[in-house]
């Protein structure tokens, strides 16, 4: 029977892998993620996003990022978007590009954006917007694509609504 020596280099292999793996954006799902599912897409494809991903690097290495809002001053649904009327269908998932989630990680930054959205009859957000974020584009462009994927059911007659707020954060 061998035994395995208890230096260092084993005890740190585990997390040099989780790193490795991190940087080549195949990190496991974060437990921060205030969504069921977090989806990693590849950011390679579109040069813009990781030049804006690059420059929020940049930022957070000199800049912590703005509290989110205290509660009752954050954005609120317009009246055409009654809480009570626009329920979600539970399919919420927070897509983030793996090169995002890498930065993030690395910073230990917590972004967070208000995203103000229309639904139409059939519970599609419309017209989604960013009202106020902690200031990272590419986290900003991530929640706007977050929402996109969200569905809504509009009981009671309402046939669509205007002006609904929803947080999208990493915690």
């Amino acid at each position: 029977m061998t035994s395995r020596p208890t230096g260092s280099i084993y005890r740190l292999a585990p997390l040099a892998l989780v790193a490795a793996l991190a940087l080549v954006g195949c990190a496991a799902q974060p437990s921060g993620v205030m969504a069921p599912t977090t989806t990693f897409t590849n950011s390679g494809a579109d040069p813009q996003v990781v030049q804006q991903i690059m420059a929020d690097s940049g930022y957070l290495q000199k800049n912590r990022l703005p509290k989110r809002p205290v509660a009752g001053s954050e954005p609120k649904n317009d009246p055409t978007c009654p809480d009570a009327k626009v329920k979600d269908r539970g399919a919420k998932k927070m897509v983030l590009p793996a090169d995002l989630m890498t930065t993030l990680v690395m910073h230990d930054a917590k972004p967070w954006a208000f995203v103000r959205y229309d639904v139409d009859t059939d519970g599609t957000p419309l017209n989604i917007t960013v009202e106020a974020s902690s200031g990272l584009k590419s986290f900003d462009r991530a929640a706007i694509e977050t929402v996109t994927g969200w569905r809504f059911d509009l009981p009671g007659g309402l046939t669509s609504a205007h002006g609904c707020v929803s947080e999208v954060s990493i915690t």
